[in-house]
């Protein structure tokens, strides 16, 4: 989200000026950069695809918005033939940002070349199912993750954070296709063991309680919805801080509901 109207300083070059974003989850002045001087950051850090050109060496958090997008983009450019762990990202990035055509064209490739080398191409086919239920495709994206799920827990096993993580994804599309009851009941059984997988301040667990939270109170589960997102609320606060784009989402809906501290 860029910072129009407020001058911060970049907390690489430590200049000040309108073109500062910020792109994780810092708090304060921490975590304002410029576009360029945190792709100049990822570049000098190491050689090849790393960490850094997807999360914060900071906070520890996902680079999201204008930041997340231009790394995505420019660690294609960048690392050694556009490595398949950036085209990834970019993939993301498309999606989060509703690109879906371009999405899919990165997705495409990714799985075509994985498997011309007779590798697993299961988690970019997963993305793929995300973007066709984006685009509507709703029969296509559950028979896509359905069959990528199957296929996902006979190579890593059910309870292997790969597919809980797909599993949380379809509850997804179920929701959003009518099916809420069903979403609801997956995600009261995934939840547990994404905590276990990848810890109670993870992406993976927020993002699913947020679901579950937005599930329940379409379901009319009023009381239930609120106790989950009040939670979540409090928590996301803690992690993200208050001006992050998804503590903002989850506002919304604790407003809606009547949550403490969502105004």
């Amino acid at each position: 989200m860029a910072t129009t109207g407020v001058v911060r300083e970049c907390y690489v070059c430590l200049e000040e000026d309108h073109l500062v974003h910020a792109g994780c989850a810092c708090r304060g002045g921490a975590g304002h950069v410029h576009v360029e001087c945190m792709i100049k950051f990822a570049m000098a850090s190491k050689a090849g695809y790393h960490v850094g050109w997807s999360t914060c060496n900071l906070c520890k958090h996902r680079f999201h918005g204008v930041v997340g997008a231009a790394l995505a983009v420019a660690a294609v450019r960048h690392t050694r033939e556009g490595s398949r762990d950036a085209k990834q990202g970019l993939a993301y990035y498309h999606y989060e940002n509703g690109e879906y055509v371009e999405a899919k064209r990165v997705l495409v490739e990714l799985i075509v070349d994985q498997k011309s080398m007779g590798g697993c191409a299961l988690e970019y086919e997963g993305m793929l199912g995300d973007v066709y239920a984006a685009c509507g495709k709703v029969a296509l994206a559950e028979a896509t993750m359905l069959r990528v799920i199957k296929e996902m827990a006979t190579k890593h096993g059910p309870h292997s954070a790969r597919t809980l993580t797909l599993e949380a994804n379809y509850a997804g599309i179920l929701s959003n296709a009518g099916q809420k009851q069903r979403a609801v009941d997956m995600l009261a059984r995934i939840v547990p063991q994404l905590h276990v997988a990848f810890g109670a301040s993870s992406d993976e667990v927020l993002y699913a309680l947020r679901n579950l939270g937005v599930t329940l109170q379409a379901l009319g589960e009023l009381d239930h919805a609120k106790t989950v997102i009040q939670t979540l609320l409090e928590r996301v606060q803690l992690i993200y801080g208050r001006e992050h784009a998804f503590t903002k989402s989850v506002i919304a809906v604790g407003v809606q509901l009547g949550c403490t501290g969502a105004a």
